[in-house]
């Protein structure tokens, strides 16, 4: 018998359990590579920081969070992170000196040093470019592996595109890493587009909502 699935609007209390859907769904990503704390601080973030909108969205299966969207229209979602929590990151990379032999870890620590390079020159929370703000998008969507096959992902991603809707967006973007494979097929399969520069994909997707 299937589960009852309850969405509801994610608060700072819910973080620890949407760090813990994170870390289960993205074991290698470089924010589960840092710890839970350091996860935690990044949704906080999210959910806190100098954005135009926020939409978070639970996915709770008997007050257990299954599965979790972020969607917006972000202000420096990982260059804001990155500056406000930057002796926390620092911290936290010195205490796991193994990960300056992962590849995947130094491209995006090379990803981030250029980013706070940029933020030092702009101070975060500065007013959105024009074009900026025409963009909603869907900034994380994760779901437990423990909760695989409910419909659960596909109840969050319509969350988000309703909300879109809402605030009158008839487009929406997000970006999946290319050799996420199994993603990738979830989000064609809901009618997701490849965005591509001069025939080059770097994992943008757009969805013209209806």
């Amino acid at each position: 018998m299937k589960p009852e699935i309850v969405l509801r609007t994610l608060d700072k209390n819910d973080l620890p359990q949407v760090a813990r859907v994170h870390i289960d769904a993205f074991p290698d990503s470089a924010l589960t590579k840092l710890g839970p704390t350091v996860v935690e601080q990044y949704y906080l973030w999210q959910l806190t920081g100098p954005h135009k909108k926020v939409r978070a969205t639970g996915a709770f299966v008997a007050d257990e969070c299954s599965g979790f969207s972020f969607s917006g229209i972000f202000n420096g979602s990982t260059s804001g992170f990155l500056h406000k929590n930057r002796l926390l990151l620092i911290r936290r990379v010195l205490k796991h000196p193994n990960l300056f032999v992962n590849s995947s870890f130094l491209k995006r620590l090379g990803e981030g040093v250029r980013l706070l390079a940029r933020v030092s020159r702009k101070k975060p929370g500065s007013k959105l470019p024009e074009r900026a703000k025409l963009k909603y998008g869907i900034l994380s969507i994760a779901v437990s592996p423990h909760f695989q096959q409910l419909g659960i992902g596909q109840l969050l991603m319509h969350d988000a595109e309703k909300e879109a809707l809402k605030y009158g967006y008839r487009e929406i973007c997000l970006t999946v890493h290319p050799a996420n494979t199994k993603a990738v097929r979830f989000y064609e399969r809901q009618n997701w587009q490849q965005f591509r520069t001069n025939e080059l994909w770097n994992g943008a997707m757009t969805k013209i909502l209806r």
